[in-house]
């Protein structure tokens, strides 16, 4: 299998995932949406968590890759910021496999008491901002400013999908 076809595997994985859960779906419905056999799924990937694990953590990776090269095509202060803040609505307009996995993660972790499963793509989310703002006012940023521009981000998106659903429902 070329990676092609894992890559085909991780994206099919992802959405499946983001749309039914962790426990919601198994190997033979996503070797199913794939069009392969389960085997050619457990050749890759030991179980159903490495699956879930890779899969988003790729989504997670092609997110920070996509901000981050925003970012960087600005030079002055207000500039990265404001294509900081542009770039993390429209990741989570345009991605919303990333935004269901990540909320579910955080359900997931809230319910359980457990940590989260991706908490270290959260902590490579944060450093990001981190690093772009330092970058655009020139001083360290506090862990609590990259943390509460994350959460206005996510949770602007979520207000943004309730009220255009309720647009859509009106019209």
């Amino acid at each position: 299998m070329d990676q092609g076809n894992i890559d085909t595997i991780l994206d099919v994985a992802a959405r499946l995932f983001a749309e039914h859960g962790y426990d919601g779906v198994g190997i033979r419905e996503i070797a199913r949406a794939c069009n392969t056999p389960p085997p050619s799924i457990y050749y890759h990937f030991k179980s159903k968590q490495e699956l879930y694990l890779e899969a988003s953590a790729k989504k997670y990776e092609e997110a920070f890759e996509r901000v981050g090269h925003v970012v960087a095509q600005h030079k002055d202060a207000t500039s990265k910021i404001e294509a900081l803040a542009g770039a993390l609505f429209d990741l989570f307009l345009d991605d919303r496999v990333l935004f269901l996995l990540m909320q579910r993660d955080i359900a997931d972790a809230a319910v359980l008491r457990s940590r989260s499963i991706m908490k270290s793509q959260y902590e490579q989310y944060l450093i990001l901002i981190e690093k772009s703002l330092e970058a655009a006012i020139g001083k360290p940023v506090d862990r609590r400013v990259a943390f509460a521009i994350a959460s206005l981000a996510l949770g602007y998106w979520e207000l943004t999908t309730i009220t255009h659903g309720v647009t859509q429902a009106e019209g």
